[in-house]
Parts: structure tokens; C-alpha cells; sequence
């Protein structure tokens, strides 16, 4: 806008004519009209005569003959039945005596129409001040509170409406919005195809405690090598991190229930939507394929492993599709919204008449200005932060309430102060297998208890067989020891005999030799027989006593014997009883503690937790609705500015002939700087009441009062940045 002027000179038409007298000649013409002395209406005519061409062509006409007063306030007396006079509510006035200038004429309400005499009236006048006046004053630069030059300005949607139509208007927008448009981009769902989990289209992000990659052993040497961290997403983490389509976690899943004390190790497992991670962009991997025990079916089952992709350093570039417009809304400022009455008026596409929302359905919209939306787009930007902590895909609107001197770094702009997602990514949680867990955390244990039990039945056993074996040699010393003394015993039985036998022989032969001597040979012969006789007897008996003797001995040692391999035998029985007892026994204690684990409850791993209500319904849709406000609504406010235009409150410089639209302007103004040499100060104020109070300026007024309000165009060339 230039600096301000001051309005060209109006120039003087000349004081020779005195409104409040009518000298002779002076001509009247009595008419019609539509506008009132409230002045809500009045008229624009290019030039006084074009003005009293109108009223001449439909009123009636006369000549003052005479000397005519007028003054302010006073009636005025003309030559005219009082019913043909009282037909007309207006008045002009020309005298001809100034035949150079126009400006000649004055213009009349006429208030009231009194009966003098038959052919004379009197009418109380008062003076049209914008009629008579409307070519003597020029319009500074005037404070605009309302009016139809925000409808027809050709810049009023400088900075898409922002900087002219967001006036507040103080009008009731009504309760409730009504959905006029939507768009959808959608992002994931977990719609199936033919029962297929796998087409569901989302992503998994893993992280692990424990490395997937490493063989994980059986239950019965079961072993696992510890995470050696990552930087995924740039995020220290001391977990492994692989993400995986669905498909893959499911195998992964499986696979991993035959393991328990790998799953145990999984932190967390998020959903993402598919297509935030570029697969092609890394490296895959795959992990070990498992053999477990399945109870219900009683056999050990195999599962194949799944392909991931571990992410250590982070995504890279080609990783991850980070920071990806998005043209959510294209056109989003559709004019076939608003119902054709009302499209010329563009407030309405400001806010609070219309308001965007963008969406995940999460509870969290978020609402847009769409006079703040600096494109003919609504676009977005993605942001996602798929690792631990804390994941979440948020979008905010691209250069929302931005000014004009952004640096395209959305610097300028709201940015992450307003923007909506999915702040609650859903996790899920792996449930182990606490028998499985349970054989191998024990594994090494088990294996010890079975080796216990059994070198405790061995030992036993041993220890039967060496007692058994110690009995039977003590049995068998007994019986050489039995033997030795039999023998022994027979040996000196004999000698004792013998020498019995011989002493005994030798006495026999003494005495037989002194009987000999004594000259007694029968005595000699018999007592020589008699004592062979006595020492064989002798013999016999003492080796007899010894033969009963060592038989006594032997049997009380066999006797002994069997008693002692009773003994034995049933010890060795009891042992071997007991040791195979206790064996069986302590393996059935520790099968019972297998078969008890096979009751101990599941274990989780990870955690359910997010929101996963919209993706198993709804699905994951970024959603922009237009929003609007109601028909009935709409309709008033419409109607309230078809007729009187827009709340501006904004110094402008209006139009020479006031008019901005085809039929009808209105313009109420705070301020209105007018200008003027030959209007009268009183008239000069009035006229400046009129358009301080409101007023609506008519380009035909032969239209006041049946135009529609619809029917009035912009007219070309308006702009609220006037030039002087």
C-alpha cells in the first residue's frame, strides 16, 4: 500500500443557488423511492443528472412560480392536490439559473404531506444529504469494520485467507461439525487372504538379550551366546535388534518354542507398519533351525528357522524410509464442498467454518487451520522411531502456520509442536515353554542325578558281592583251617599211639624178659602176648578216638560253613535288593521331578502392551477429513454475509464509487476520513454517520429490496490493498 495522500482538490461550484430558498423557475419533481431517511440504503449515480434523470423519468413535474422558503425544519407549500401529493415519499429540486454546473440540484425525504387547499400541499422535507452531497466528498483512508470488500478483493486470499479472513466474526458456528470430505493413505492391516496370517502387512522389530544367530543346542545341552549390543536408529542399545515381515516372525516363533531358554531372552516385540523398513536396503540373516520335544504328540519335531535382518549400526540410508512426504490431501481446498450459493465465499474455507483433521483414530487428531496450510496440498511428513525406547510413527503437516520467510527446514513453522500417530506402537509377548525351560536349565543336573543313581546302585552292589565274596573265603579258611587241624590232630593221634604201642611193647618185653630170666618162659609168653595184645587194642582205640574227633570237627566246620553262606547268600540277596531298590527309587524321584515340570506354567517373554485395537479392526490409516460446519449453520452465516459482507476491521482505501459488487456493497466503517470544500460541516458528518452506522450503497435502485442475496457478483479490480 503507498503512503497515504490527501484527495485531489474538489474544486467550488459556486454559492448562487441557496438550497433553503427556491427562487422562480426553480423545478420540482415529486417521486418514488426505495431508501429511506434511516439511510440503511442508498444509491450511487455517476453524476447528478444521471440522478435526476431517474426521478424525472418516474415522478411528476411542476415549476415554482414564486419565491419558495426551505429552510431546515420548516414545511414547504407547492401547487399540487394533496392526493396526487401524498403518492410520493421523495422530492428533487434544480433550479435552472445556474445552467453551467449540475451541481444545482438538492434532494428530499418528504416526511409528511399536510392538506392546505385544493390545489395546495405542504410537505415537511428533509435534505438527502448523500444524494445531495455524494459528488462534493472524497473518501480518505478509512478503518473498515464490515463489509463486501473482503468478499470481492482479488487479493483477499493473499496468504491463502490468512491475512484478511480470519476476522473473528462473533457468529455461533453451531455444535457440531459435519464430515464433508475424506482421504485415506493407508498403512497397514491385518486383513487376511484365505486365512493366510502372512498377508497381513505389517512389519515385526525384535530385540534379544540373546543372539538369534548362534545355534541354540536341545534341551539336553542346551546353550546360547549373550547380545553384544547395537546402535540401531542410532539409539545405544545393549540388545540384538532384527526386524522381519510377519511372515518370518511367525517361523522365528515357532521355531524359538522349541527353545525356551533363547525365547526367554526376547525384550520386546513391536508391530510396525510395512514399509518403514527398506528390506532391500540390508542384510539378511538366518537363524538356527530347532528339534523339541512336542508332548502332545509324543515325538520330537523339527522347525525351520526364519530370515531376519539384524540391525547393529543402525539403518543407513537405503534402511528405514524415514522422513517421507506424503500427499495426503491433494487439493484439499475442493470448492465443490460447499454447496454453489455459497462458494464465492472463501471465509469459509478458514477456520472456524472449516477445519482439517488429521488421524490415526487414536484419540489424539490433529486439527488444522486450512488457512495455515501454506500448498494447495495438505502434505505430511512420516517420522518413525521403530527401536527401543519408545517407538512411535508421528506425522506432522508440512509447513504448517508457516510465515512466508521459512527456510525450508520447517524452522518457521509448528513442526513437531503439532503433529498425531501412533505414539503406542502394539508389542507382543513369546510364551516358553516351561518344560522345555525347565529339562534345560537342569539338563547338566538330570544327567548328574541318573550318573548319582546309578554309581550308587554299582557301589552297593559291590559292596554286596565284595561281602558275599569275603564270606565264602572265610567259609573255605575255615574249612582248610578244619583240615590243617584234622591233620594235625591225625598226626599226633598217631605218634601217640605209636609211641604208646611202643612204650607199651617195650614194658611187655621187660617183663617178659625178667620173667625169662626168672626162668618163667609160659609167664614170659604170655605176658609177651598179652601186652601185643593190650597195645594193639590201645592203638586202635586212640586212632579210632582221633578219626571221631576230626569227623566232629569237620562237621561242626561244615555245620559252621552252611550257616555262614546262609548268612552270605541271604546278605547278598538283600543287598543287591536294597541297591536295585534305591536305585529305582532315586530314578523315579528324579522322573517324577521331569514329569512334575511338565505342569510347570508357561513363561513370557517381551510384553503385550501398545494399542493394537485399530490395527485389528480399523487398520492403520492416516486419514485427513475435511470438516465443516453444519448446513443450517451454514446457511445463516452464509446469508449474514452475502448481505453484509466479512468482519475486516482493517484500514483500506474504498472504491470511488463505493462499489465492490455487481448489485449491492455494504460498508460499515469505525473511522471514515472524508473530504470536502463545498459540503457543509453538518452534511459532512452526516454522511460520515451514515457509513459509521452501516449502510449498503446500491448500484440500480430499482433492486433494493428484491435482489437475492446470491445474486451479487465481485466486481473486477477491487483489492483490499488499495492504491491511492
Amino acid at each position: 500500500m503507498t503512503s497515504y495522500q490527501p484527495p485531489e482538490d474538489i474544486g467550488d461550484f459556486g454559492y448562487d443557488f441557496n438550497y433553503a430558498v427556491w427562487t422562480p423557475g426553480t423545478t420540482v419533481v415529486l417521486s418514488r423511492v426505495k431508501w429511506d431517511s434511516t439511510y440503511r440504503d442508498i444509491v450511487w449515480f455517476d453524476d447528478y443528472d444521471k440522478a435526476w434523470n431517474y426521478h424525472d423519468e418516474k415522478g411528476i413535474k411542476l415549476v415554482v412560480n414564486g419565491l419558495t422558503y426551505c429552510a431546515q425544519g420548516q414545511p414547504v407549500r407547492l401547487d399540487i392536490p394533496f392526493s396526487q401529493a401524498n403518492e410520493y415519499n421523495y422530492m428533487c429540486v434544480r433550479n435552472a439559473a445556474d445552467s453551467v454546473n449540475s451541481r444545482n440540484t438538492f434532494y428530499y425525504f418528504i416526511t409528511s404531506v399536510e392538506y392546505v387547499a385544493p390545489h395546495t400541499t405542504e410537505f415537511t422535507v428533509q435534505l438527502d444529504v448523500w444524494q445531495t452531497y455524494m459528488h462534493e466528498i472524497k473518501f480518505g483512508m478509512c478503518y473498515v469494520e464490515r463489509g463486501h470488500i473482503g468478499i470481492a478483493a482479488q487479493d483477499k486470499w493473499e496468504n491463502y485467507g490468512r491475512k484478511y479472513l480470519t476476522v473473528p466474526e462473533g457468529l455461533d458456528t453451531g455444535g457440531e461439525y459435519v464430515i464433508s470430505e475424506v482421504w485415506r493413505h493407508d498403512m497397514a492391516s491385518v486383513e487376511h487372504i484365505d486365512g493366510n496370517v502372512d498377508s497381513a502387512n505389517y512389519d515385526i522389530i525384535v530385540t534379544s538379550a540373546i543372539d538369534l544367530l548362534v545355534d541354540y543346542g536341545t534341551e539336553d545341552d542346551p546353550h546360547f551366546q549373550t547380545a553384544k549390543g547395537s546402535l540401531a536408529g542410532g539409539m545405544a542399545n545393549a540388545t540384538c535388534v532384527y526386524a522381519m515381515d510377519i511372515g518370518n516372525f511367525r517361523s522365528l516363533a515357532e521355531a524359538l518354542s522349541n527353545c525356551p531358554w533363547v525365547s526367554q531372552g526376547v525384550q520386546t516385540i513391536t508391530a510396525i507398519p510395512k514399509g518403514i523398513i527398506n528390506f532391500d536396503g540390508l542384510t539378511s540373516a538366518k537363524t538356527p533351525d530347532t528339534s523339541g520335544y512336542e508332548e502332545d504328540k509324543k515325538r520330537r519335531t523339527k522347525k525351520q528357522g526364519a530370515t531376519v535382518y539384524p540391525i547393529t549400526t543402525g539403518f543407513g540410508s537405503a534402511g528405514i524410509n524415514n522422513n517421507q512426504t506424503i500427499d495426503l490431501a491433494p487439493g484439499f481446498r475442493k470448492e465443490d464442498n460447499i454447496p454453489e450459493r455459497y462458494r464465492m465465499l472463501w471465509k469459509l474455507y478458514t477456520y472456524p467454518y472449516m477445519v482439517y483433521e488429521v488421524t490415526m483414530f487414536n484419540g489424539a487428531p490433529l486439527l488444522v487451520r486450512p488457512e495455515c496450510v501454506w500448498d494447495t496440498s495438505l502434505k505430511v511428513t512420516m517420522w518413525a522411531h521403530v527401536v527401543p525406547p519408545g517407538p512411535r510413527i508421528m506425522f506432522t503437516v508440512n509447513g504448517y502456520n508457516q510465515n512466508n520467510t521459512g527456510d525450508g527446514n520447517n524452522a518457521y513453522s509448528e513442526h513437531f509442536d503439532a503433529m498425531t500417530g501412533i505414539s503406542a506402537l502394539p508389542t507382543f509377548a513369546l510364551t516358553n515353554n516351561g518344560y522345555l525351560q525347565y529339562m534345560a536349565g537342569n539338563a547338566h543336573s538330570i544327567h548328574y542325578q541318573y550318573q548319582s543313581a546309578d554309581w550308587a546302585q554299582q557301589k552297593a552292589i559291590r559292596g554286596a558281592d565284595t561281602s558275599y565274596t569275603q564270606a565264602q573265603a572265610s567259609m573255605m579258611q575255615a574249612n582248610q583251617a578244619t583240615d590243617l587241624t584234622n591233620a594235625y590232630s591225625r598226626q599226633g593221634a598217631e605218634y601217640n599211639a605209636n609211641m604208646r604201642l611202643l612204650g607199651g611193647t617195650l614194658n611187655t618185653g621187660a617183663g617178659a624178659i625178667g620173667q625169662l630170666a626168672g626162668g618163667n618162659l609160659g609167664g614170659a609168653i604170655s605176658s609177651a602176648l598179652m601186652g601185643g595184645i593190650n597195645n594193639g587194642m590201645a592203638y586202635g582205640m586212640a586212632m579210632e578216638n582221633n578219626r571221631r574227633e576230626i569227623e566232629a570237627r569237620s562237621a561242626m566246620t561244615g555245620l559252621n560253613n552252611s550257616y555262614a553262606k546262609f548268612n552270605a547268600d541271604t546278605n547278598l540277596a538283600m543287598a543287591k535288593f536294597a541297591a536295585n531298590g534305591d536305585y529305582a527309587n532315586a530314578i523315579a524321584g528324579i522322573n517324577a521331578k521331569v514329569q512334575d515340570s511338565r505342569m510347570i506354567a508357561p513363561t513370557t517373554s517381551g510384553g503385550v502392551g501398545g494399542d493394537a485395537f485399530n490395527l485389528a479392526t480399523y487398520g492403520w490409516r492416516l486419514v485427513c477429513r475435511q470438516r465443516r460446519i453444519d448446513d443450517g449453520t451454514l446457511t445463516r452465516i452464509g446469508e449474514f454475509w452475502l448481505r453484509y459482507g466479512y468482519a475486516m476491521n482493517i484500514p483500506t482505501r474504498v472504491p470511488k464509487n463505493l462499489q465492490c459488487m455487481t448489485n449491492f456493497t455494504y460498508w460499515k466503517m469505525q473511522e471514515t476520513y472524508l473530504y470536502s470544500t463545498t459540503c457543509p460541516e453538518g452534511f459532512r458528518q452526516s454522511i460520515r454517520g451514515i457509513f459509521e452506522k452501516g449502510v449498503t450503497v446500491w448500484s440500480d435502485p430499482d433492486r433494493i429490496g428484491k435482489t437475492d442475496f446470491a445474486d451479487n457478483e465481485p466486481l473486477p479490480g477491487v483489492n483490499i490493498n488499495m492504491e491511492w
